[in-house]
């Protein structure tokens, strides 16, 4: 039953040959039926579906009581004046040319790159909010003078701000536009689309996010009626296979107690089916007689179940401790939950760390390889690397790579695995050739999403050259003489063709404590305890 109600979401109308509604009815026995409806956006939005609900529900009951209701028709002016709703078209223009000023023109949340064929079938995550949460938000929004929508609106930017590493992100939202009393019972769809751009800045408390927020929202709501389209062909933003302005979309919707009434027959709602949203994450929050329901819908071909199922946990765990502490600065929020961030603390020593820990890490491997030579360092290929042989050679290594890959090519390489790999794997772009695998496991997931990135990075630098140990204030420094050293930019460790001295120098890195520059590359902002064991 649950493939046949997906089959009908999935069939595309066609408006040119078809009504843009459908209606099934699905024979199971003389007295069980299932009755499929499903609507074109373009006619029918959340607003019309109540009223149709409400509108089936009496024609079925005139029908058995021999009655006759008369619906009536609406006059659609809004099909003739799109304009309808809005005062002044060129402030209402001036309004949201300012609030998407300096916006992304995409998101900046990383895609999940293994997704297998099971995973592309699922499109829908729900969840809800416990019976303890909900009082506990309705009431913070109400001391600050706000509503409900605006705290669970405000969280989520928050959460995407937080996961993809950036202050700034732009979510758009359906808004009802239906100012005029007399559109309140009219069948048809007046939703328009509205986006809005979050900075967001780790210093403020959330009370102070939500009340900035609030201002924005009641600013932007003699504006909310100018087209979206309209918008967009006066913007003209950058376009390509993603959706203009944002990708990114928070749905509120109160959905109505009085289901389908049909007279003396029994009606159970059958769970709601999506076709495939066209955009890359929506969150609808559904407010009913049962709570407050919470819908993830995404594209299961750029994200994994397991990844929509962490966000969500993530934003639980995001909304509990804002009930308890708003005044918190944001970036103080943790989105892992407490076991998790046990078992990292666990597997990186924790913050009991040992003094030889606070090392440089190049200095850390010259020691092993004095200590230990012959103990596996690398693997490449089927050969095993120890680490004398390493050091032997990592002036060839570097020289190899000069003398066979693009001189002005940045000698950066990036692999990025889930931390339950046994190993993470280095390969160079222009000739896809493998090079070096780091020889110890990476073990333990602290939640699944989130990834260890390892790079290399080779090239040649001046054996003299003055630097500084690696420390938690000067994570991107490395020391003088030594083999390894840390890098992140190819501007901090200039590469120069002469020279007695190579050296290879190695990244390591942790995503989830990392910002994104305006080049694509990654800073550290969080320094990691013990390397060894990430690496």
């Amino acid at each position: 039953m649950l493939a046949a109600l997906n089959a009908q979401c999935t069939i595309p109308f066609d408006l040119a040959a078809e009504y843009p509604l459908r209606c099934r009815i699905l024979r199971k026995s003389a007295q069980h039926h299932y009755l499929f409806l499903t609507f074109h956006h373009c006619v029918v939005d959340g607003w019309t579906a109540n009223l149709l609900v409400d509108e089936l529900s009496r024609d079925y009951q005139a029908y058995e009581e021999h009655w006759h209701y008369d619906n009536g028709q609406a006059f659609f002016r809004y099909l003739e004046d799109p304009f309808l709703a809005v005062a002044n078209v060129d402030d209402s223009m001036a309004f949201w040319r300012d609030e998407l000023d300096g916006a992304p023109e995409k998101h900046a949340l990383e895609y999940d790159i293994a997704i297998t064929a099971a995973g592309k079938t699922q499109n829908i995550v729900r969840t809800s909010l416990t019976n303890e949460l909900e009082p506990a938000l309705a009431q913070l929004a109400k001391h600050n003078g706000t509503t409900l929508f605006t705290l669970l609106h405000s969280a989520f930017a928050l959460l995407i701000a937080r996961e993809s590493a950036t202050d700034r992100v732009v979510i758009g939202s359906p808004i009802a536009n239906r100012n005029e009393p007399t559109l309140n019972d009219a069948v048809g769809s007046f939703v328009n689309t509205i986006a809005h751009q979050f900075i967001i800045t780790g210093d403020d408390s959330f009370t102070a996010l939500l009340q900035k927020n609030a201002n924005k929202f009641a600013r932007a709501f003699k504006h909310q009626g100018l087209p979206f389209s309209y918008l967009v062909e006066q913007l003209k933003p950058t376009r390509g296979k993603f959706h203009p302005i944002f990708q990114i979309m928070f749905v509120c919707q109160h959905r109505k107690s009085n289901e389908l009434n049909l007279g003396g027959a029994q009606v159970n709602p059958l769970p709601r089916s999506y076709a495939p949203p066209k955009f890359d994450l929506v969150l609808e929050v559904i407010s009913g007689a049962e709570g407050i329901q919470l819908e993830w819908q995404y594209n299961a071909k750029l994200f994994t179940p397991e990844r929509i199922n962490g966000l969500a946990q993530a934003y639980a765990l995001l909304l509990q401790q804002i009930a308890c502490d708003p005044s918190q600065a944001v970036d103080h929020y943790s989105l892992a939950p407490m076991a998790d961030n046990r078992q990292l603390r666990q597997l990186s020593v924790g913050q009991a760390m040992p003094a030889c820990l606070r090392q440089p890490l190049s200095d850390r491997l010259l020691r092993a390889a004095h200590q230990h030579g012959d103990r596996p360092a690398l693997f490449e290929g089927d050969q095993v690397w120890h680490y004398d042989r390493l050091l032997r050679h990592a002036g060839l290594v570097a020289h190899w790579l000069n003398a066979h890959t693009a001189p002005r090519r940045a000698h950066r390489h990036r692999s990025s695995t889930r931390r339950s790999s046994s190993y993470c794997g280095a390969r160079r772009d222009p000739r896809r050739t493998r090079l070096l695998a780091v020889g110890r496991r990476i073990t333990g997931c602290p939640r699944s999403g989130h990834y260890a990135n390892i790079g290399l990075r080779l090239g040649c630098e001046q054996s003299g050259s003055p630097s500084r140990p690696l420390s938690a204030d000067n994570p991107r420094s490395g020391s003088g003489g030594a083999v390894f050293s840390p890098c992140h930019r190819r501007s901090n460790l200039p590469t120069r063709r002469s020279g007695s001295t190579r050296l290879c120098h190695l990244y390591i890195g942790d995503d989830r404590h990392a910002k994104r520059r305006g080049d694509g590359t990654r800073r550290r902002h969080q320094y990691l305890a013990d390397h060894e064991s990430t690496v």
